[in-house]
């Protein structure tokens, strides 16, 4: 895995542990400096790898065609490749109706989960509450709050405060 903040050893150990207990198979976690697990990761020299990915845009397009399309020729993560699923994505690239496209992604999932493609073991989700009369929280195009929190920026930074007076 790549060295990184966040809490990612805690949970890649806690991934390690659950694999050695429920499979028997035994893992050694390798943390390598960013450059150097890139370098490797490009170059598919790694039997076994930790990745965490957070959505850059809240579209099937990003998590799967920038992650997973086998036609790519630089900054492919996984040596797994499947026609039919690289079809599926050019298909919902290219197509502009909302429902048609979604289609093609949920295509593309169930030929990667049914040739094991790759194998998510781990979600995290953050959440953000606050009283309705709270204002100045960002919000996105469909009109929920954005919660901050990825590998971008730093958890949690902003916090709102109504001012009564």
């Amino acid at each position: 895995m790549r060295d990184e903040a966040l809490g990612a050893n805690p949970l890649a150990e806690a991934v390690q542990a659950v694999l050695l207990d429920s499979l028997n198979m035994k893992t050694d976690l390798e943390v390598l400096e960013q450059r150097v697990f890139r370098e490797r990761l490009w170059k598919q020299d790694l039997q076994f790898v930790w990745i965490r990915w957070f959505m850059d845009y809240p579209d099937p397009h990003n998590e799967y065609f920038d992650t997973f399309y086998g036609k790519k020729t630089t900054g492919r993560r996984q040596a797994w490749v499947n026609d039919a699923f690289d079809k599926e994505l050019e298909s919902g690239r290219d197509t502009r109706d909302p429902a048609k496209r979604l289609e093609h992604y949920k295509r593309a999932e169930e030929i990667m989960q049914t040739d094991v493609g790759y194998v998510p073991v781990a979600w995290v989700v953050r959440y953000g509450a606050a009283k309705p009369w709270v204002k100045g929280i960002e919000r996105n195009k469909v009109g929920l709050p954005v919660v901050d929190g990825n590998i971008y920026v730093n958890m949690l930074e902003h916090i709102y405060v109504l001012d009564r007076g």
